[in-house]
């Protein structure tokens, strides 16, 4: 998950804005609420409108101001004190821990996770090429 899609799933959880914004010792914490905000968001939405918090927190030079981003953006997002809090917990996040990852199928859905999905083509040629007692063990 890039920052911007990390920023939104915070900003839809119930996460409460504080001085603090760093993730040491509070990983847990943080992790949990990124998972709410994922189930209420859906991947769907986090991947469509993640660019926009990057856009909106990108370096300095090349930030875009919060009233030219898009109207479903503005809608989802309205607080800004909440919004930077949450882009600074995000980025935070990133140092502390692997940042879960965002996967896009073929088909055109999305899904979020620890552990990305195994390809196809590799089990296909497991199970054609390799006996059943490494089937397992098959890396």
């Amino acid at each position: 998950m890039t920052a911007g899609e990390l920023t939104l799933a915070l900003y839809a959880s119930d996460i409460k804005v504080t001085r603090g914004r760093s993730v040491d010792n509070r990983l847990a914490e943080v992790d949990g609420h990124l998972m709410e905000g994922v189930a209420q968001l859906g991947a769907r939405t986090l991947a469509l409108l993640g660019d926009e918090a990057g856009r909106e927190f990108d370096h300095p030079a090349y930030r875009v101001p919060f009233s030219e981003l898009s109207e479903q953006y503005q809608a989802l997002m309205p607080d800004e004190r909440r919004r930077r809090f949450c882009h600074d917990l995000a980025v935070s996040r990133q140092w502390a821990a692997p940042r879960p990852l965002m996967v896009m199928f073929d088909a055109g859905g999305f899904a979020v996770g620890a552990t990305p999905p195994e390809c196809p083509r590799r089990v296909a040629f497991h199970r054609a090429y390799l006996p059943k007692s490494t089937l397992g063990r098959a890396a």
